[in-house]
């Protein structure tokens, strides 16, 4: 017989939890980078029951994070799909990266789609989106928007020069020939 036990629970035991590596707590301080990555579903007021309302809320935040790797990829077709599922759930950062997405995709032919991706998730509590928008010179009022200051962090670094881009080619309200909703 083998002195090998399959067994090994009292091997140095301490009855303590292990500790987590540094490798381990770098990952874990990752995971949290992105803002809008919300597996709770925890963005907007709610609408549904409240089973219906996270089970569609914890997909539309699936769909967000695989259109996320789609436009880190390059892969427009797939990230736009990905986005516009997440949208319709008015998930905040999906609207905003849907905009970059319709942008680098289709350039100014999209820029009326892209806009109104940009003050979608602005309305939907995107705190870059709303300081973007001022910065270009649109009246928040005028397009719903409550006119005030952001104190929030920084939400989509990542993707913010990307709709500032957006923006300038428009410039303002009074180029764009679009629709806001």
């Amino acid at each position: 017989m083998s002195d090998v036990n399959v067994n090994d629970s009292e091997r140095g035991s301490t009855g303590r939890p292990a500790e987590p590596s540094a490798f381990a707590a770098l990952l874990s301080g990752l995971r949290g980078a992105d803002f809008w990555d919300r597996p709770e579903g925890d963005w907007g007021p709610r609408r549904a029951s409240r089973g219906e309302e996270l089970e569609r809320r914890l997909h539309a935040n699936s769909c967000y994070r695989l259109g996320s790797k789609a436009l880190r990829m390059g892969e427009l077709d797939r990230a736009r799909n990905w986005l516009r599922r997440a949208c319709e759930d008015s998930h905040p950062g999906a609207a905003f990266r849907l905009a970059v997405t319709l942008w680098r995709q289709s350039g100014p032919d999209a820029a009326s789609r892209a806009v109104t991706a940009v003050v979608s998730a602005a309305r939907w509590g995107h705190e870059d989106a709303r300081t973007l928008l001022r910065q270009a010179g649109w009246d928040l009022a005028d397009i719903g928007l409550a006119d005030r200051e952001s104190v929030a962090p920084e939400q989509d670094g990542e993707f913010a020069a990307d709709v500032r881009t957006l923006l300038a080619a428009v410039r303002r309200r009074d180029s764009f020939a679009g629709r806001i909703p």
